[in-house]
């Protein structure tokens, strides 16, 4: 019999997560999925226990030795327990349309993206649309145990789900198909739609209104009104922000930082700090807006160019690849954010998706932020970086949100730290975006910690944001029905921000931003915990080296 190895025991992981959920974003830097939508079951969820316990206790047996790589160990380590965490929750029989989750998410939001640009990708579309039926009758299968523990849903997420999959149904599931398809692959999808997924989505609907007789009201929409559903919000928390702070800390935090940034926005904009956001954020008369989705496309360019010219000292731009832009379909603005990245792999470049709905009549500047974020120095050349990296598929596929979305707001500050957001309007942007992932961290502990009603959260998310009422509804839900993902960017950004103070502080003048930029990036996304003595320690070696060369 073969000997474990980590790298073994690595895809063995990756052939489980995959299995659980072959969409999943992690996925997309890999040449297509291994697997289409499962046919969830109690059986299927007891192979998938069986599967992780047998890869826990051959992890537990491997002897370390000096050449073990312990990013790795950790990489695969989390990769399990995430897993686990997974099956614990099921949140893909109470969470009804959280994108990330539920049966809605799952099908409506991520069918629309899947590549079709070549004969395998067209079948495998068509393979994964078979496979929607089952899926569905699981999900509905799983709704009902959950019931039977009262695990329910939210009762406005049920009348979201219900109205969504109706409009599915009544466009027949031509909006679960991509932009580019020729005629003949969306007559083929429609037939297969027809037969196979239609009847499943009226069976879904059905079993949804017999099984919810009783859902939680809107008082009552956090993990914390539901049986386990306290210890499950800690141990989501501890997993996306790589044990940063417990709940409580993370709230406290929130406040501290909302505070810091109405001061400064309100320095910025020489008004009263008792001022509300929105008017602090509100373009000012005369200023320019863009009028139009080429002006967005075109102030885009022009700050991916800035950013290129600005950062060359700061990062390796030679290992990455051409990025391209796409305009998310019209069906899915109203519910997307401004923008997305969406990685590449070996057959496809990375690709910045973009909602001119939500960018059209913003003032000029106020996107450079995002751009930063989203591209350059942000998502496309950190996943660029990890895809350049000759490493196995379980570490190219590793998705932390604390160190993937911790970078992108980390690239927002040293934006401006080099002094590039150089007119008012951009730095209203980027201390708006700020306030919104501030806002985060107290609204999601709020919700799923500390009970709050639909109505608080979305109070204090409007007053600290200044958004309104729809967007700020449309972020409230997806905080309900994903529990503490949206912790992740500030308590990332922190993390990065630590690991680079203390390595400062060990190198002191021998201290070099584009090695450490480079020593962060190298490994792919791994559990910021894990790595927090690993950079420090390789940067030390690194310049003991240069001196014994020099």
């Amino acid at each position: 019999m073969p000997q474990n190895t980590i790298d073994s025991i690595g895809a063995a992981v990756l052939d489980l997560r995959q299995r659980m959920d072959p969409l999943d974003d992690a996925f997309r830097v890999l040449p297509r999925p291994a697997h289409v939508l499962p046919a969830i079951s109690a059986g299927w969820e007891a192979d998938l226990r069986s599967g992780l316990d047998a890869q826990e206790a051959a992890l537990a047996s491997l002897p370390s030795t000096r050449q073990d790589d312990p990013l790795a160990r950790a990489i695969v380590a989390r990769q399990m327990e995430e897993a686990r965490l997974r099956l614990d929750t099921a949140f893909w029989a109470i969470f009804l349309t959280g994108y990330d989750h539920s049966p809605l998410g799952r099908v409506s939001g991520l069918f629309p993206t899947l590549p079709v640009d070549c004969p395998a990708a067209r079948a495998w579309f068509l393979e994964a649309l078979a496979s929607v039926g089952g899926y569905l009758d699981g999900c509905l299968d799983a709704s009902a145990r959950a019931a039977s523990r009262g695990r329910t849903p939210l009762d406005r997420s049920l009348k979201q789900a219900l109205r969504d999959w109706s409009a599915l149904e009544r466009n027949q599931g031509r909006d679960l198909l991509p932009a580019e398809v020729t005629p003949d692959f969306a007559a083929e999808a429609s037939a297969l739609f027809e037969r196979h997924v239609s009847p499943a989505v009226a069976r879904y609907v059905g079993g949804l209104e017999h099984t919810w007789a009783t859902t939680r009201g809107n008082d009552r929409p956090g993990l914390c009104h539901v049986p386990g559903g306290r210890a499950d919000y800690e141990r989501l928390v501890a997993l996306h922000t790589d044990r940063a702070a417990a709940a409580d800390e993370i709230h406290a935090y929130g406040l501290a930082e909302v505070a810091r940034l109405r001061d400064a926005l309100a320095t910025l904009c020489e008004m009263d700090a008792q001022a509300s956001v929105e008017e602090m954020l509100a373009p000012r008369p005369n200023e320019a807006v863009n009028a139009t989705p080429a002006d967005v496309a075109a102030e885009m360019c022009t700050f991916l160019d800035a950013a290129r010219r600005s950062f060359a000292d700061r990062f390796d731009f030679d290992r990455i690849g051409p990025m391209r832009s796409e305009a998310i379909p019209a069906h899915l603005s109203a519910a997307s954010p401004p923008a997305y990245y969406i990685p590449g792999n070996d057959a496809r470049p990375g690709t910045l998706m973009v909602n001119h709905a939500a960018l059209v009549g913003q003032p000029c500047g106020a996107v450079q932020a995002m751009v930063f974020h989203e591209a350059i120095p942000g998502h496309h050349l950190q996943f660029e970086i990890a895809r350049s990296v000759a490493s196995p598929d379980y570490r190219r596929a590793s998705w932390f949100n604390s160190f993937i979305e911790g970078w992108g707001l980390y690239c927002e500050e040293l934006a401006a730290e080099e002094g590039l957001y150089v007119t008012r309007a951009a730095l209203r942007g980027k201390i708006g975006m700020e306030l919104l992932r501030a806002a985060r961290l107290i609204v999601d502990t709020g919700l799923h910690a500390r009970g709050w009603s639909f109505e608080k959260a979305l109070a204090c998310f409007m007053d600290v944001t200044g958004f309104a009422t729809a967007r700020a509804e449309r972020e409230i839900a997806r905080y309900i029905e994903y529990p503490a993902q949206a912790l992740s960017y500030a308590m990332g950004k922190a993390w990065l921000l630590r690991l680079r103070a203390d390595a400062h502080k060990a190198l002191g003048r021998d201290f070099d931003l584009r090695r450490f930029h480079g020593e962060v990036l190298r490994y792919g996304a791994v559990p910021l915990d894990a790595m927090a003595d690993q950079v420090t320690a390789s940067l030390l070696l690194d310049q003991a080296r240069r001196s014994t060369v020099q």
